[in-house]
């Protein structure tokens, strides 16, 4: 009896490990990109904060991000993504209140523009930029940091 026990705890320790080898090389892949996708963001912004496991695939995190967003017709997910794309994605996922236009429009541009004056993202953006895998994540952690300092209208 023991001895089921320790092969099935090792079987789950493995496969566990394996499991996060597997994540961590894919989101190596992602990071190195110069040009990541709008499913491959969902997956960084999601799993960022916490709201899609990390075994989650990078079309699934879409696909929750869609159901996620009420009202938007998002585009199809290997479509490149923008910093305005970012921008909805992450007040989306990190829950960041909404600018009075924003709400009325849920659109990429308009969470751009509420992002940028709650200093989340830079001054000197472009919306239609493209947004690199290590952009992703650094904005992901500043909508993190813009999270634990409370949510407040500036940062």
């Amino acid at each position: 009896m023991r001895r089921i026990f320790l092969v099935g705890l090792l079987a789950t320790a493995l496969a566990t490990l394996s499991l996060y080898g597997q994540t961590a090389e894919r989101l190596g892949e992602m990071l190195a990109k110069d040009a990541i996708s709008l499913q491959d963001a969902a997956y960084i912004l999601l799993a960022a904060s916490g709201d899609v496991p990390a075994h989650f695939s990078a079309a699934r995190a879409y696909q929750h991000l869609q159901q996620k967003m009420e009202y938007y017709q998002p585009k199809l997910g290997d479509t490149q993504a923008t910093i305005a794309d970012i921008s909805l994605i992450g007040m989306t996922a990190f829950e960041v209140p909404k600018g009075l236009i924003q709400s009325l429009f849920n659109i990429p541009r308009y969470a751009f523009r509420t992002s940028r004056y709650r200093g989340i993202i830079g001054k000197n953006s472009n919306p239609s930029d493209p947004v690199s895998g290590q952009m992703a994540l650094q904005l992901a952690s500043r909508f993190e940091e813009y999270v634990k300092a409370g949510r407040p209208a500036k940062m």
